[in-house]
């Protein structure tokens, strides 16, 4: 899996750079209703766009992960009650077979 996300990661990396080293010249951003402007290279446009569409995407992949989270944390809380229960009732049993073998002993 490693591999793939090199094999992957690393021609986007590439091209990323190539892309920021050709397009250098200077745009201007007017953002319309309020009275700012901003003067940037092209190159940072684009990939700060492409920055925070993918916050933006891990974001939501997140929210939309709570409800599994919530779940698996309820099951693990779950099972460890469990485990404790049975803990308890292998201890229980450990005593009686003990005071069963004393009584039997005498």
């Amino acid at each position: 899996m490693k591999t793939l996300s090199w094999i992957i990661g690393l021609p986007i990396a590439l091209y990323a750079i190539v892309f920021a080293v050709f397009n250098r010249t200077d745009l201007s951003l007017d953002f319309w209703p309020f009275p700012y402007e901003a003067d940037m290279p092209f190159w940072q446009v684009i990939l700060g766009t492409f920055v925070v569409a993918f916050l933006l995407g891990a974001f939501v992949a997140w929210v939309s992960g709570s409800d599994k989270r919530s779940r698996a944390r309820a099951y693990r809380w779950k099972l460890d009650d469990a485990s404790r229960q049975l803990s308890a009732a292998n201890k229980k049993i450990a005593a009686l077979e003990e005071a069963a073998a004393k009584k039997k002993a005498a």
